[in-house]
């Protein structure tokens, strides 16, 4: 396939251009150090395929020694836009280092073109290389973009060792990069595809990104990292929904910090923030992995914990109270009095009707009422529902009966 290389550059450098533009003008509102590297990423691959274009209407040193530099800055400035994407460290700016290295080579090789052509080939395929094993070592809940991104950049990477092999044993292979060849044609058709994968996996990985924080605001409370309201009753409504078809138990606890106006009255409200995120901490380390956590207002939470029964969820309680009662909480260095917790359980028994999860947290919050009036500082478990409605069955048959 014989491609037209002069063209090529003039389409790559075209299409980056397009592509800073509607880039910058979508997130110009929220340009993080990642796109700002990647917008630049693109406006130094524009400026450097506009030189190639433009070999013999400027000084050859602009279109060769210059657009390879400019190159490997482009690719130096995507691998560094992927580092502050991962929100790794950026200790001494090592994405950078193959750009003077790259400079060198071509001073080096100056006046020989195919050694200038496998240098450079070979300092490509060590940066692509290297973007591709940083996205292939990196977890999040995107793995099917990574390994596009990842597996196209690594294939890229083999394509440019492919090059300089061949540059360096077979003379018949063309040395000049605009000579038009099947072999230089190949090299065109999959930088355009690189280019096209990296750009379009890259936004869809910032969408991505961008959607997974805007999930985490509509989840989790901002204070403690616990689930919010909104999610807590999400989940209890599956949770219930479950055990209808089921049959399995269900455990909901309400949890109140013991006093907790008396810690921001006497040391402040950042003291209060404070032992609200140790204490999401300490109950977390105590729960399994199916149950949840969640701040349900001030300084309550709720556990919810499925296929859990009542003396289960008796036994969690009390290792959740004591996990409480036992923080040492520290403020500038400073003790903070003891926190305790009441706590009130609630259990839906293996096949026990329930109308709703209201019904359930309501009588959680029963049991926590009669802990509070007894004390503080303990567990109450809740009556099961028809135990609780005995009493208004009694009174309603004897009405009957009168």
């Amino acid at each position: 396939m014989i491609v037209d290389p002069r063209t090529a550059a003039v389409f790559f450098s075209v299409t980056a251009m397009t592509l800073l533009v509607l880039a910058f003008f979508s997130f110009r509102r929220r340009l993080t150090p990642a796109i700002h590297l990647w917008l630049a990423s693109l406006l130094v691959h524009a400026a450097a395929w506009g030189l190639v274009a433009l070999r013999g209407e400027v000084p050859n040193w602009a279109s060769t020694i210059l657009a390879f530099s400019l190159l490997s800055l482009h690719h130096a400035l995507v691998l560094a836009s992927l580092v502050r994407f991962y929100h790794l460290p950026l200790r001494h700016y090592w994405p950078y280092w193959p750009v003077p290295l790259m400079v060198a080579v071509l001073l080096w090789c100056a006046g020989n073109p195919a050694a200038s052509q496998m240098g450079g080939s070979l300092i490509f395929a060590v940066q692509m290389i290297l973007v591709g094993v940083l996205l292939s070592t990196r977890s999040d809940p995107w793995p099917g973009l990574r390994v596009v991104i990842g597996g196209t950049a690594l294939a890229g990477g083999a394509l440019m060792l492919l090059r300089a092999a061949l540059l360096l044993t077979d003379p018949g292979l063309p040395k000049e990069l605009l000579t038009p060849s099947p072999e230089q044609g190949g090299i065109f058709l999959f930088g355009f595809i690189f280019r096209l994968v990296f750009a379009f996996g890259f936004l869809l990985l910032l969408e991505a990104q961008r959607y997974e924080e805007l999930r985490v605001l509509a989840t989790r409370d901002p204070l403690t990292g616990a689930h919010n309201r909104r999610s807590f009753f999400e989940s209890a409504e599956q949770e219930v929904a479950r055990h209808r078809r089921n049959g399995e138990p269900l455990t909901l606890m309400i949890l109140d910090l013991d006093l907790f106006k008396q810690i921001n009255d006497d040391y402040g409200h950042l003291a209060g923030d404070q032992v609200l995120r140790e204490v999401k901490v300490a109950i977390e380390r105590l729960l399994r992995l199916p149950d949840s956590l969640a701040r349900y207002g001030g300084e309550e939470f709720c556990i919810l914990a499925p296929n859990t029964d009542a003396a289960g969820g008796a036994t969690l309680a009390e290792r959740v109270r004591n996990g409480i009662a036992g923080l040492t909480l520290t403020l500038d260095g400073k003790s903070l009095q003891p926190v305790t917790a009441s706590i009130g359980v609630a259990t839906l028994a293996a096949g026990e009707p329930v109308a709703n999860v209201d019904e359930l947290l309501a009588r959680a919050d029963a049991a926590l009422y009669q802990a509070k009036n007894a004390g503080r500082n303990r567990v109450v478990i809740a009556a099961p529902a028809i135990c609780a409605a005995a009493p208004e069955g009694l009174s309603a048959a004897l009405s009957a009966m009168k």
